[in-house]
């Protein structure tokens, strides 16, 4: 069988292959390339560790750890790895320790790590309790959503001695926490039928859950990039999620947004989708001429409406696209109004703007020049249109406010 690592409806197909044929190096050879592009995919990880020789299987697992750091799945199974290995030197108590802290570090905060929270610290049990104390300290002045994160605050501050400054600052964070933990909790627990990425379709729970999720997680980038990834088959959603990882700015997130081209490169996607992979792009490289070509092919108004909120968010001065941008309009549609309405334009150019379309389907436009132009201009210029009636009670409107001012 030719196995493709971009034919991504293969997964119960492979996993019966690679059961009936074990050790099969080509499977190999292709697994790992699709990690390459989804290295969350932590089904098809599973299947790789099966057919893997045993004295790969470190290299591979820390191999996957530095592609996949925000994976639960994968750091567990270093883990379980490190802490069952008969290699007690290489796998002393202070390297355990020193891993499960990586781990918690990159994937700590998330709903279902609480079990590796609990580990932590018993490892610690063996160092002095001013080291203990201060690690729990570290750890309950961190924004966690955690499942069973109530339990924590009531142990550690029970069993260690935090100064009074120390516990203010811990009670903020568990009221913060505890705000948080109430928004998620029936989201997340909906999640955990579905906790790590494959390609299966999304159940409706899932769906609904993963998009009200998105708007709460919005400026954590880790938690947005395993919600990405659980989302995969949802066009939508993806797209969603990398929106909002467009607006941060870090190496990690730079690196996950050139894995998404990567992973998009062979598939058939919309024009939404296409915009998106844009934005992508021009955070990656800062070069926006191709982006602007494909602008302008586009009809949607409203990706064009976007395609210049975008630039004004990354600081591109969007008066230089005034000109193509304008003449490229047809002055029918109400978007295209949403359009022009984008620019700095003086009180004559909206006027003009205005006239072409007919004093029509330029709602936006009309209440723009409402808060520029005086009232008796306003009347004789929309005077038998649409907007007449509108005008004249935005002019009533205003004089009541103005009296009342005095």
């Amino acid at each position: 069988m030719n196995m493709s690592k971009y034919d991504l409806n293969n997964f119960e197909l492979l996993t019966k292959t690679i059961n009936e044929q074990k050790d099969t190096p080509q499977y190999q050879i292709e697994i790992e390339g699709l990690l390459n592009v989804y290295p969350q995919c932590f089904g098809y990880f599973q299947i790789l560790m099966k057919i893997m020789s045993p004295e790969a299987f470190l290299s591979m697992i820390e191999l996957q750890i530095s592609r996949s750091s925000y994976c639960r799945q994968t750091w567990e199974t270093y883990l379980y790895f490190a802490e069952n290995s008969e290699d007690k030197e290489t796998f002393s108590t202070d390297t355990l320790a020193a891993l499960y802290k990586a781990a918690l570090q990159n994937i700590g905060s998330e709903w279902l790590s609480g079990s590796l929270w609990v580990r932590y610290f018993d490892l610690l049990s063996e160092y002095d309790l001013d080291y203990q104390r201060d690690e729990a300290f570290w750890f309950l002045t961190q924004i966690l959503y955690l499942k069973d994160l109530s339990s924590f605050y009531e142990t550690f501050t029970r069993k260690f001695q935090f100064t009074a400054d120390q516990l203010t600052e811990i009670k903020q964070f568990q009221i913060q926490n505890q705000t948080m933990y109430e928004k998620i909790k029936d989201n997340e627990q909906v999640l955990e039928k579905r906790s790590f990425f494959h390609f299966k379709s999304l159940a409706t729970s899932i769906l609904n859950s993963i998009q009200s999720l998105i708007p709460i997680y919005k400026s954590d980038f880790k938690q947005l990039i395993r919600l990405y990834y659980i989302a995969y088959p949802s066009e939508r959603l993806r797209q969603r999620i990398v929106a909002n990882l467009c607006k941060m700015d870090s190496n990690d997130i730079k690196s996950f947004l050139a894995l998404h081209l990567q992973s998009n490169q062979n598939q058939q996607l919309s024009p939404e989708s296409r915009f998106t992979d844009h934005c992508v792009n021009f955070i990656l490289t800062k070069c926006f001429d191709s982006f602007f070509t494909y602008i302008l092919q586009q009809q949607n108004s409203l990706i064009v409406v976007s395609f210049l909120n975008f630039m004004k968010l990354n600081g591109v001065q969007i008066e230089q696209f005034k000109t193509p941008i304008l003449e490229n309009l047809t002055y029918l549609k109400q978007g295209e109004a949403e359009v022009i309405a984008c620019f700095d334009l003086t009180m004559e150019e909206i006027l003009m703007m205005i006239e072409k379309f007919c004093k029509r389907n330029c709602d936006c436009l009309v209440v723009k020049i409402v808060q520029t132009c005086e009232a008796e201009e306003l009347i004789e210029f929309f005077t038998g249109t649409v907007y007449e009636e509108i005008i004249k009670q935005e002019i009533r409107k205003r004089n009541w406010m103005i009296a009342e001012m005095y």
